[in-house]
């Protein structure tokens, strides 16, 4: 049995997606927009910084994912935020438990309280003066996303995120692609019991006579000796971490940041299998090459 693959948008998801980066202060070294983003915003997030910084859980705000999914009024951030702060917490249980995986917490409703307060500050404060030009970027890579053949749903997902290979099981029903920028390079992946949502990475339009992104990434992963031998290791069959750390002879730390460039780049194939995509394998991604010189020879012809 196979999943549904759904194309989804509102500025909503991207409005939690950043928030999500800003308050948990975790990931930026991986993202491309790095540390100095954090340090950015604070000055625009001013005293209410301390607030908002770990103040919402991860388990919080995959849950605010989902709401997100849900909420038949989310065409504007102020209107999911005002449907929001109207859920009782009987309704938000109502909502979340179909998809919820293990219990839900007593203080639900304090909790979604807590994150409308913090996330209209956000969107004052930072988020608004964002959208006007994401929306038009968001927008365009969902057409282009829709459009492009894929035999299959399982070819589908791993086309539009350059990698992510889903098995399908007999629990996953449904997988929803929503485009993101702020997590970019990587995809951001939140499981429920029959829903995968997936936030895939969408790069801006590159500076007059600059190389394309997907371009720079390739070249700087494959610059590697280490990472070469990593890709190679990989092209028979999918390998997991452990066997590639020991191959590679090298620390689970260096192989684990190896890996991050290889899959940023759009490198190699990572696949979830299990009940609960709980479990990762790699393989090579020769399509991620093949897009690298086809994006490479057409800006040398520009």
């Amino acid at each position: 049995m196979t999943y549904r693959v759904q194309f989804d948008y509102s500025p909503v998801y991207e409005l939690l997606l950043s928030f999500m980066i800003y308050s948990r202060r975790k990931w930026t070294r991986n993202l491309d927009i790095g540390n100095a983003w954090l340090k950015e915003t604070d000055d625009r997030f001013g005293p209410k910084r301390k607030a908002a910084s770990g103040a919402c859980s991860e388990d919080t705000f995959d849950r605010l994912f989902l709401l997100a999914y849900v909420c038949p009024n989310k065409q504007d951030v102020p209107s999911f935020l005002d449907w929001l702060a109207g859920q009782s917490p009987g309704q938000l249980y109502e909502l979340l438990s179909p998809q919820a995986i293990g219990s839900l917490p007593s203080d639900l409703g304090e909790d979604v309280e807590r994150a409308v307060t913090l996330l209209r500050a956000w969107n004052e404060l930072y988020f608004a003066a964002f959208l006007p030009e994401w929306d038009g970027i968001a927008r365009a890579s969902l057409a282009e996303k829709e459009a492009a053949y894929a035999p299959d749903p399982v070819s589908q997902v791993e086309l539009a995120t350059g990698g992510l290979v889903l098995e399908p099981n007999d629990r996953i029903k449904t997988i929803a692609l929503i485009p993101g920028q702020h997590f970019r390079p990587l995809n951001l992946t939140a499981t429920y019991r029959s829903l995968v949502i997936i936030i895939y990475p969408v790069d801006p339009p590159a500076a007059p006579d600059a190389p394309p992104t997907m371009v720079l990434r390739a070249t700087r992963a494959m610059s590697d000796e280490s990472r070469l031998r990593i890709l190679r290791f990989l092209a028979p069959s999918p390998r997991s971490f452990t066997e590639v750390v020991a191959y590679t002879g090298l620390s689970k730390g260096t192989v684990h940041h190896h890996m991050m460039a290889l899959r940023a780049a759009g490198l190699i194939r990572t696949h979830f299998v299990g009940d609960q995509y709980s479990q990762e394998r790699f393989s090579i991604r020769l399509d991620g090459v093949e897009e690298c010189t086809s994006a490479l020879r057409t800006y040398m012809n520009e």
